[in-house]
This record gives structure tokens, C-alpha cells and sequence, in this order.
């Protein structure tokens, strides 16, 4: 009887208090890590019209919700790969002053806050928005990765257009090499030359879809393309959902079993 009492009364709440009821599963499984459940809550979420806020750098790492625009605001520790450590560290730097995302990815792996993998699905998922748009910050990241913590370069292994850059903050040259080279005044040139440039719309859903469970982003395109965000077959004749890139509407339709099986 208690069962069947606290299904009717979660059902009670679900129907009358949906954000209080999607805040407080969302808490609770998130301290338990058990992404796959969040990811189940999220979609069904989505059915109810209350959707997740996206989590932004700087932005509160508790989980709350506004009844003005019906989202929830997310700790980025309901993220996949996510933990709660990185999440209250990134937190810990909301009052920092970054003139660049090289400064605060500075800060991020020396204060070990995030490894390489969480950074680049935060980025991916545009939690660093203030600072540029993802691909441009997936590019500093990767600038980062290449020249951070090295002080000496070997000519033969420079391009063209990196060289006299180098050559510009190296202390010291020879022959063959350029040595104590300043790798920040080297990265802050390297940044400041870098165009602002955004990613396709289907790599950010495909991300949204791995990493938070659904797809929110949209871009001003045909009405007709789509992407498949989920295959259900698990039954014989397979349901697949597309997801619409110009309104962020999904559609389910069915398979026939040959046909599925046919596109391999």
C-alpha cells in the first residue's frame, strides 16, 4: 500500500508541482552519479515543457528553477564525465578576472580543477560562451596543448607562419633552435590573431544529445534536415526520433525491420 501511495503522490507532484518535482529528482540523482537516470528525467522534462537552463561559467552550481521561463538550472555535475569536484571548482574562479580563455585554461589545469576530456565537453557544450564561440575556444585549447610548458623549439619543425612569431619571444637562438622562449606572450599572440568561428549545429546537438541527454541548440536552415538523435530497437520493427535543426522539434517514426536491417 505504501508503494502504490508514494507513486500517487510523486504523481500528485509531477502534475501540480513539475519544476519543484524535476528540481528535487535531478538533485537526488545527481549526488547518486547515476547519469543514465538523469538523462531518462531530462527527456521526459522536455515532454513537459520545462527545460534545462543551459549552465554557464560563473553561473551558481546548485540546482534551482524559474518559474518565469519553466528551466531548471543545472549543476554541471549532472553532466556526463562531469564531477562534482570539477563542478565546485570551476565555481571556486566565478570572481576571477581573465583577460583570455588562456588565462582561466591556465588556471583550470594547474589548480587541477578539470582534465582534458571534461574541459573539452564544457566548451563543446558552450559553457565558456563569454569567451568566444566553440570553435574558436576549441582551438585555444588545442594551442594550449601544443605550446604550454615548452621553452624550446627546434627550427626544422617549424612551419612557416609560427616561426618568426617564436623567433620574437625566444631569449635565446642558435642555429638549430629557439630556447626559453615566453610561452605566454607566445599564446597571447597566437590567440589575439585568431578569427572568432563557431562549430556546425549538428556536432553542438550531437554533444548536447551525448553529454546532457537531449538537444536543445537550433540553426536557421531547411525545415527538412534533421538528425537521428536515438534508435530504439529493442522491439521488431525499430523506432528511431529525428531531431529538426530549425525549431528543435523531434519526431519519432517507425522502421520496418528489412529496411533497418538493409542500411546497415
Amino acid at each position: 500500500l505504501s508503494v502504490a501511495l508514494d507513486g500517487l503522490y510523486g504523481a500528485y507532484l509531477k502534475a501540480n508541482y513539475p519544476l519543484e518535482f524535476y528540481s528535487t529528482l535531478i538533485e537526488i540523482y545527481t549526488e547518486k552519479k547515476d547519469s543514465d537516470r538523469l538523462t531518462l528525467i531530462k527527456q521526459e522534462m522536455k515532454e513537459f515543457g520545462i527545460y534545462e537552463e543551459k549552465a554557464k561559467f560563473r553561473m551558481s552550481n546548485s540546482v534551482s528553477f524559474n518559474y518565469g521561463t519553466n528551466k531548471i538550472n543545472m549543476s554541471i555535475s549532472s553532466i556526463k564525465h562531469i564531477s562534482e569536484s570539477c563542478a565546485n571548482g570551476l565555481y571556486s574562479l566565478r570572481d576571477n578576472n581573465y583577460p583570455n580563455f588562456f588565462y582561466l585554461i591556465k588556471d583550470i589545469y594547474e589548480l587541477k580543477i578539470a582534465n582534458t576530456r571534461q574541459l573539452n565537453i564544457l566548451i563543446m557544450l558552450n559553457y565558456f560562451e563569454e569567451f568566444g564561440n566553440i570553435g574558436k575556444l576549441l582551438k585555444i585549447e588545442e594551442l594550449y596543448q601544443s605550446y604550454y610548458g615548452k621553452k624550446t623549439f627546434k627550427k626544422d619543425n617549424l612551419s612557416i607562419d609560427i616561426y618568426d612569431i617564436i623567433k620574437k619571444y625566444a631569449e635565446k637562438e642558435t642555429p638549430k633552435q629557439f630556447t626559453n622562449v615566453n610561452i605566454d606572450g607566445l599564446l597571447n599572440e597566437l590567440i589575439n590573431n585568431l578569427q572568432d568561428f563557431d562549430i556546425p549545429t549538428k556536432d553542438k546537438v550531437l554533444a548536447e544529445i551525448q553529454y546532457i541527454g537531449y538537444a536543445t541548440s537550433t540553426d536557421n536552415c531547411d525545415k527538412s534536415i534533421c538528425i537521428v538523435s536515438n534508435i530504439d530497437d529493442s522491439r521488431t520493427n525499430p523506432i528511431i526520433t529525428l531531431y529538426f535543426l530549425n525549431d528543435g522539434k523531434s519526431k519519432q517514426i517507425k522502421i520496418k525491420s528489412k529496411l533497418f536491417k538493409d542500411s546497415g
